[in-house]
C-alpha cells in the first residue's frame, strides 16, 4: 500500500476551508459603495495602509514570529522615510505608471517584462526586494496575516513608483486590484456582479499611487502551446474578466494573447501613445517576441527562465 503524506494534504484543506467558511458567512455588502466588505473577516478590502498594518498588531497575531519584523523592515528598509504616498494627480510632465495584471501569471510576468523594456522603464513584481526573504513566513492557516503581508508589499511597491516616476516609467506586475479583486470573486460567491457605474468599480486606497494604465492580460482557456489537451476550461476566469471590464479605475485596458504576444505587445504600445502621449514623457523601442517563436501557430520554443524574472 502506498502511503500518501498528509501534511500538505492537510494545510491545503484547511486553507480551503476557511476560504469556503468566509465566503459562506459572509453576506455581502455591496450596497455599500464607499468602503464596501472593509470588515469582511479574512478576506477584508484594505483601503489604506493603516488598515493593512493593524493586522500585524492583532493581539491573535502576537505569536507568530516575524509580525514586528515584517512592520519593521517595512517602515525603515521599503519606506525608509516614510514619506507619503501620492495622493492626487501629479505634474504632468512626469513619467508613465503602468501596471499589468491577468489571469495567468507566467503571462503577465513576461509581457510586463518586455514592455518595461519596450518603453525603458523601472519593473517592479509583486514581492519588493525588501520582502521577498518574508514571503513564505506566513502559512495558509493565517489567511488574513497572509493577505496583509501581500498588501504590505502593494504598498512598498507604490512607495518605489512614486519615488521613480519623476525620473522615469515605472511598470508594475500585479498592483492594488490584483489582490482586492480575488477577494471580492470569493466574497460575492455566485451573486451578481455589481451593476456598471454603482461606484463599486472605483475604489482605490487614497494613500496609493494609482497607476495611468493597468492592462488586463486575458489568457484564453485554449492552453496556447499545446494543440490537443482534455482540461477543462476554467469557470472563474470569465467572472475575472468581466469584473476587470467594469471597472472605472484606473483606466482598464484588455491585452488579449491569443492572436501572440507580439500583438498583444503591439496593442500596449498602441494604448500607451493614444492616452498617455499627450500628457506624459516617454521613448518607445522596437521590440517583439519573434525570437521566441510564432506563439499563433502553436511553434513556441520554451521562453528562457531569464524572461521571468
Amino acid at each position: 500500500m502506498t502511503h500518501i503524506p498528509m501534511r500538505g494534504i492537510n494545510k491545503s484543506l484547511l486553507c480551503l476551508c476557511l476560504v469556503v467558511v468566509a465566503t459562506v458567512t459572509y453576506k455581502p455588502d455591496i450596497e455599500n459603495s464607499g468602503k464596501p466588505f472593509r470588515n469582511a473577516g479574512i478576506l477584508r478590502l484594505f483601503y489604506e495602509l493603516n488598515d493593512v498594518k493593524s493586522v500585524f498588531r492583532m493581539p491573535e497575531y502576537s505569536h507568530v514570529p516575524g509580525c514586528q519584523r515584517v512592520l519593521d523592515v517595512f517602515e525603515h528598509e521599503c519606506c525608509p522615510f516614510e514619506k507619503k504616498f501620492i495622493t492626487k494627480d501629479v505634474s504632468t510632465s512626469r513619467f508613465p505608471f503602468i501596471v499589468f495584471e491577468g489571469n495567468h501569471r507566467i503571462s503577465t510576468s513576461i509581457l510586463s517584462k518586455r514592455f518595461s523594456k519596450m518603453i525603458t522603464a523601472s519593473y517592479f513584481s509583486m514581492a519588493p526586494p525588501c520582502l521577498i526573504p518574508y514571503r513564505k513566513l506566513f502559512t495558509p492557516k493565517d489567511l488574513l496575516l497572509r493577505r496583509a503581508f501581500f498588501s504590505l508589499a502593494v504598498y512598498a511597491l507604490g512607495y518605489q513608483a512614486a519615488e521613480s516616476l519623476q525620473r522615469w516609467p515605472v511598470v508594475v506586475a500585479s498592483y492594488w486590484n490584483h489582490q482586492a479583486i480575488f477577494a471580492l470573486t470569493k466574497l460575492l460567491n455566485d451573486s451578481d456582479l455589481p451593476e456598471p457605474r454603482s461606484g463599486f468599480y472605483s475604489l482605490w486606497p487614497e494613500d496609493l499611487v494609482k497607476p495611468d494604465i493597468l492592462f488586463y492580460v486575458n489568457f484564453p482557456d485554449d492552453l496556447h502551446f499545446q494543440p490537443v489537451t482534455t482540461r477543462r476550461p476554467n469557470s472563474w476566469k470569465p467572472r475575472l474578466l468581466e469584473f476587470y471590464r467594469r471597472l472605472e479605475q484606473p483606466l482598464t485596458i484588455e491585452l488579449n494573447t491569443k492572436d501572440g504576444w507580439d500583438r498583444a505587445l503591439q496593442d500596449a504600445k498602441e494604448h500607451v501613445i493614444k492616452y498617455l502621449g499627450s500628457t506624459k514623457t516617454f521613448t518607445l523601442k522596437n521590440i517583439t517576441f519573434r525570437t521566441y517563436g510564432n506563439r499563433y501557430n502553436r511553434s513556441v520554443r520554451p521562453v528562457e527562465q531569464s524572461e521571468l524574472w
